[in-house]
């Protein structure tokens, strides 16, 4: 860009009636690199004034010069661009802002040139059209042709900017902006996303391949660069991070929902969410055996001893009887000081047996032993003509456990 070709450039102001406008086109002569100003018997000029509304721009105001005629101020152009808006019925070399932009350029390079701008309620009388070579006409809607001093100056400007080379400057980038991706990081970001969409179900009524092949011509043709094309790698990587901490959010509300707080044993809801499918089975042909255990004592332990060894002792059962429980087989707490263990592809004797197991780990523990805690024990196999259902089965090992409490009695 040759800023000396701005120094050739002119802008002439035929007596300019508001100090606003004048204001107005330096502002626009300091957007545009351009340093010379004639004003020809302007109304006012107030430098003060221009230059509080085109702030910094004293070095402009203070080489303006002032003129009685025109002619005087274009006395030393070698080409002169004059201005309009209104139909003339005069000839003259009428020309659009671009050609006059490139023709400024062509004329600056070898000698001065001047734009002449006319008084804003009137513009350019035909005597000073009659100075110029050229008169510049900018399209505008037909119903309001009139622009201010300002803005046919800044029209003139850009143009003559753009022609002498002020828009070859780099367009501005972002500062994270980096290089483009190769095709082994775009291929990542292809896969990232297609597992995203994958996860969502996104392709459940729609061709994987088509929707992947749709993605990259788009991708193509914004022609991202790195940064840009992790960040859209990122959005899949995210929505499958994010399914998986829901899953787990879930597993873990599933559990606290199922699963006693105080022992850590399952409860009764998900007790019975197991029973029901053991039942099923167990129709189908598979034993099944279901042990009912009713803490003795417990209520004088928690009025002599207090809740907080009340807690200790239902912690302590729950984990013996579940040291004793095979993995295929599920030990909860059924409510108060109530458990229950159920025994898959089991018989009475491999209850019986599971019990021994229990009783003995019980007594060699001294602290139940010192708050006199015992159980009781209930046993009932399932018989699909005497306990048919998952309620019938609890029901007959509870009524087998009182029995056998009363039988101890007598």
């Amino acid at each position: 860009m040759s800023y000396n070709l701005l120094s050739r450039i002119a802008i002439v102001l035929d007596h300019p009636k508001n100090v606003v406008n004048i204001a107005g086109v330096t502002r626009v002569m300091q957007n545009f690199g351009l340093k010379t100003l004639r004003l020809v018997n302007p109304k006012e000029f107030d430098a003060y004034r221009i230059e509080g509304i085109a702030h910094r721009s004293t070095d402009l105001i203070n080489a303006t010069t002032l003129h009685a005629t025109l002619q005087d101020a274009v006395g030393d152009a070698a080409f002169i661009l004059g201005t309009t808006g209104r139909a003339r019925t005069a000839g003259r070399n009428y020309i659009r802002p671009r050609e006059a932009g490139a023709l400024l350029a062509e004329r600056a390079a070898t000698g001065k040139v001047t734009i002449i701008l006319g008084r804003e309620d009137r513009g350019l009388t035909n005597e000073a059209l009659d100075l110029c070579h050229a008169v510049m006409v900018i399209p505008t809607d037909p119903e309001h042709p009139s622009l201010n001093l300002a803005q046919a100056c800044l029209v003139a400007a850009y143009e003559v900017f753009l022609a002498i080379g002020g828009g070859e400057h780099s367009l501005p980038q972002g500062r994270r902006a980096s290089r483009p991706p190769t095709q082994a990081e775009l291929e990542e970001t292809y896969a990232a996303i297609e597992t995203g969409l994958h996860r969502i179900e996104f392709f459940k009524a729609r061709e994987p391949s088509a929707v992947m092949r749709t993605i990259r011509t788009i991708v193509s043709r914004a022609t991202p660069d790195l940064r840009e094309a992790r960040l859209l790698g990122a959005i899949g990587y995210e929505i499958d991070h994010y399914i998986n901490r829901n899953k787990l959010r879930h597993a873990d509300l599933q559990a606290l929902t199922l699963t006693d707080p105080l022992t850590g044993l399952p409860n009764r809801r998900h007790l019975e969410l197991y029973l029901e499918r053991e039942v099923e089975a167990a129709r189908r042909g598979r034993k099944l055996v279901l042990i009912m255990i009713d803490l003795d004592n417990f209520k004088a332990c928690n009025d002599t001893f207090g809740h907080v060894v009340g807690d200790e002792v239902l912690t302590a059962v729950g984990q013996i009887l579940s040291a004793e429980n095979r993995a295929m087989n599920m030990v909860a707490r059924y409510g108060g000081d109530e458990f229950i263990a159920v025994l898959s592809e089991s018989d009475i004797s491999g209850a019986e047996l599971y019990v021994k197991r229990v009783m003995e780990r019980m007594a060699d523990n001294t602290d139940l032993i010192e708050y006199g805690i015992t159980i009781s024990i209930g046993i009932a196999e399932f018989d699909e003509r005497s306990s048919g259902s998952m309620g019938d089965l609890i029901q007959a090992a509870d009524v087998n456990m009182y029995a056998k409490k009363q039988a101890s009695r007598t």
